[in-house]
């Protein structure tokens, strides 16, 4: 989820999010599709993934409105004072906008995320951390569904699950 502000002007409101491209830069992602807008504990948060919908660009940022595509975000959660990295993302071959960003939510502690626009009701992403982890995966796959089921495969890459896949004629 990313937290959601609330805008207001004498005859109109306005929802919005920003999300951290790199280092000092900001986008911008005004929010015209309100049903993903949840309120817990007092704050606004836009709940993934969000279907039915598109981005746009506007004058000052992103515009999600009414569409018929899926948006899917992931984060990578760092360890303490770690890093972390989105290695992969694969949308099934389904065409795709990917927008990588960043959230730092503790002191020396960057974690990679991303957004993915797509037509597919799933996507997967292989993803690495470092940091204090307290016993949690350095590495994994994670497959993403609309219906917001969550698939985690730690310590394994797209490649391991190619071969996995051929081993046991499955489809994935």
């Amino acid at each position: 989820m990313l937290k959601v502000f609330k805008k207001e002007t004498e005859n109109r409101t306005f929802y919005y999010t920003d999300i951290q491209i790199r280092k000092g830069f900001n986008q911008r992602i005004w929010i015209n599709k309100l049903d993903n807008i949840k309120e817990l504990d007092g704050a606004l948060w836009l709940k993934f993934p969000v279907s039915g919908c598109r981005l746009e660009k506007g004058k000052t940022g992103l515009i999600l409105k009414q569409g018929d595509k899926n948006l899917f975000m992931f984060c990578a959660e760092a360890g303490y004072k770690g890093r972390s990295k989105i290695e992969r993302v694969d949308t099934y071959g389904h065409p795709a906008d990917i927008y990588k960003f960043y959230i730092n939510n503790k002191v020396d502690t960057i974690s990679e995320a991303v957004l993915v626009l797509t037509t597919t009701d799933k996507i997967k992403v292989q993803w690495e951390r470092s940091g204090r982890l307290h016993g949690y995966h350095p590495s994994g796959t994670t497959i993403l569904h609309v219906d917001t089921t969550e698939e985690n495969i730690y310590g394994i890459t797209f490649e391991d699950l190619e071969r996995l896949k051929s081993i046991l004629g499955g489809k994935r």
